[in-house]
């Protein structure tokens, strides 16, 4: 009898709890019911195949992966809302790498143990509701920040983080995503110093800070210094806490950071659910209809020591909230918050927000003038915001033109409202509006991308003074010629230049390239430098055969000549994805020791030019004339002797100049006149 008590401890918990179970039948339905009912209608989601997961021992859920994209989570146990989230935007790739969404994920798997009430939506047929109609509203945020490389940029070094540097921190990437939205402050104001135990004092001017959210882009693939330099900022006025895996804020000074330094409304504070007595989802959805965006934080503890931040921009019906979780847009969904109230035990305690975050002073900032944009991503907008309409009579312009081998700028429309048929966004082909006009836009229709072919972009908005609307929002993305690849380059010659071909622009990051010379004849070759810049992050290596000669270059002191007898001979070029500067050029050669009779008597004049260039040279050789970026423009073979070349149909600017000759190698830069 004894034995059978203990047995019957032993297993009761798992007769109670299975009761409790939600079967795969239950879950298709509640699984097909999301697809109905919430997905997009314009395009066909199916649901591609389930998988049965688990956050805790006594915790399951139903994964269901829908093509083209997305997921729908559906609870295991029926003591939750059936439904724990769902996304079109997003896969959900497991295991789960995004910290926020783990812990909010445990944290229902331990409320499920306090509960032991079933939810009554269990009890009814959610097929019925299917076609019912329910209010929404549309995500507000188009970024999607993260908080590693490119967003790190400015945050403390340290060679365990991404790219050698602390992460941002999720508190600091979440308001950054707010304050971008609102394209406020364009200029902050006081100063203050974080004292990290780690990293030392960290010192920021906010009034001399200066933000242009139009140099920002939507997702950051690439550098980009004006999108670092927000986050970091934000960062060290939360006094975050750095560090290379996670950084975070123990002290709840989010609210007054962004009064104090970042020209918010002087309201702007912390509200805590457990101390609120207003309905909560009601607080939530009446800022969220008025295009507000919310600071969002959860915690799993009740010292306020493991928490994360993210921000609610949208909801469907009354019980999914849209979350961008600062994760680059992975696991950006639609989520029942409320599944951590579930039947009988109340864990809300934990949840906070910011209200009352808005501008304080003279907001919007509508458009005036041109706005010069030098980063290679960005994004426009009328000035308007996502509040207002934009001002009547309106006429102003952006000029984008990164410095940087452009071969093409892509425009991508986000928002479009132009009511007024005579109220039109111009874009034209060069520097202004003398060049060709490219399209004109106006209406509510998003159009396709549009790419214009050249270096530079000129964006024309005017409105009159009849009707206005909600504005527009574009992003622009600028197309870099490939300066090298990481394909092999075989070079089979005695003589010859190696560069990492940006010319006059720095090198692009995260670049890799590769060369191995093997010369035809010459048993010995003389490697020389005509310049060298190499970021501390990056590097040039060289290899001889042998191994003898294995060097690692970086720095911009100019390597003294190598002497290489072994071939053949490999060299790589490697940039981090952070930091450039302006590459290198190398000279090999036979080694002057080894050739009978030596000669660089060799002349390219005037210099400048017009149309016409001299060539004077004691050696036959090939002549090559490059662009700045990278095509070559001309190429013929020439005899010793004094020779004309008719440049007229070149194009006028910089030209780079490389004579190759059996004997030695000549470059120059040379510069075309205007006429």
């Amino acid at each position: 009898m004894k034995k059978l008590f203990i047995l019957f401890l032993i297993f009761f918990p798992y007769f109670l709890f299975s009761q409790y179970e939600v079967s795969k039948v239950e879950a298709d339905q509640w699984g097909h019911y999301v697809v109905s009912k919430y997905f997009p209608k314009d395009i066909d989601y199916g649901i591609e195949n389930v998988e049965i997961l688990s956050e805790h021992s006594n915790f399951t859920y139903y994964l269901y992966n829908i093509k083209p994209t997305g997921f729908i989570l559906i609870s295991g146990a029926k003591l939750l809302h059936p439904i724990i989230g769902y996304s079109w935007e997003s896969d959900f790739n497991y295991p789960i790498a995004q910290p926020a969404v783990k812990s909010f994920l445990r944290q229902i798997s331990k409320y499920v143990e306090k509960s032991n009430n079933i939810h009554p939506l269990w009890f009814s047929d959610c097929t019925k509701n299917a076609e019912k109609q329910y209010r929404a509203v549309a995500p507000l945020l188009f970024t999607k920040w993260d908080q590693g490389v490119y967003y790190n940029q400015f945050c403390p070094k340290d060679p365990a983080g991404p790219d050698d540097r602390c992460v941002t921190g999720c508190v600091a990437t979440a308001l950054a995503q707010v304050l971008n939205y609102f394209r406020w402050p364009l200029v902050g104001e006081g100063e203050y110093t974080d004292i990290d135990t780690t990293y030392g004092h960290l010192y920021v001017n906010y009034a001399e800070q200066h933000y242009s959210y139009n140099q920002m882009p939507i997702a950051a693939n690439r550098e980009n210094r004006q999108l670092a330099k927000l986050i970091y900022h934000i960062g060290v006025a939360c006094d975050m806490h750095y560090g290379p895996d996670g950084s975070g804020m123990y002290n709840h000074k989010a609210a007054y950071a962004m009064k104090n330094f970042f020209r918010y409304d002087d309201s702007t504070k912390y509200l805590f659910r457990d101390e609120s007595t207003l309905d909560w989802d009601s607080l939530l959805r009446s800022y969220l209809d008025q295009k507000i965006p919310l600071y969002y934080a959860g915690w799993s503890d009740t010292e306020y020591v493991s928490g994360h931040a993210f921000v609610l921009d949208g909801y469907q019906d009354t019980m999914v909230y849209h979350i961008n979780w600062g994760w680059g847009g992975a696991y950006d969904g639609y989520f029942n918050i409320n599944n951590l109230t579930p039947a009988g035990a109340d864990f809300t305690h934990k949840h906070e927000l910011i209200i009352n975050m808005y501008p304080k002073g003279q907001y919007p900032v509508y458009c005036d003038n041109t706005d010069t944009l030098l980063t290679l991503d960005g994004t426009i907008d009328d000035g308007s915001g996502p509040l207002f309409d934009y001002l009547p009579n309106t006429h102003c312009s952006w000029l984008i033109k990164p410095f940087d081998s452009i071969q093409n700028i892509k425009l991508t429309f986000l928002k479009l409202d132009l009511p007024d048929p005579n109220d039109v966004i111009k874009i034209y082909e060069g520097d202004d509006n003398a060049g060709n006009i490219i399209a004109t836009i106006t209406g509510t229709n998003i159009p396709n991308t549009i790419t214009v072919n050249g270096k530079s972009v000129f964006i024309e908005f005017i409105s009159n003074d009849s009707v206005q609307g909600d504005g527009f929002l574009l992003s622009y993305s600028a197309t870099l010629y490939n300066f090298c690849t990481p394909s092999l380059v075989q070079i089979v010659a005695d003589s010859g230049v190696i560069n990492d071909g940006s010319g006059i622009y720095n090198y692009h990051n995260n670049r890799i390239c590769r060369w191995r010379i093997t010369p035809e004849n010459a048993d010995n070759l003389l490697l020389t430098f005509n310049y060298f810049d190499i970021d501390s992050t990056d590097y040039l290596t060289i290899k001889s055969y042998d191994g003898s000669v294995n060097l690692e270059l970086r720095g911009n002191s100019l390597p003294s000549p190598i002497n290489i007898s072994s071939f053949p001979i490999n060299i790589l070029f490697s940039s981090s994805k952070t930091y450039n500067a302006q590459g290198f050029e190398l000279v090999f050669k036979p080694d002057i020791n080894s050739i009978a009779s030596y000669n660089d008597d060799s002349y390219l004049y005037p210099n400048p030019f017009n149309n016409f260039l001299n060539l004077k040279t004691d050696n036959d050789g090939q002549l090559f004339i490059y662009s700045p970026e990278g095509q070559l423009i001309y190429s013929q073979y020439f005899y010793s002797g004094n020779n004309i070349i008719n440049t007229a149909n070149w194009p006028a600017g910089i030209c780079f100049v490389i004579f190759v000759s059996n004997d030695f190698v000549f470059s120059k830069k040379i510069v075309k006149l205007y006429e």
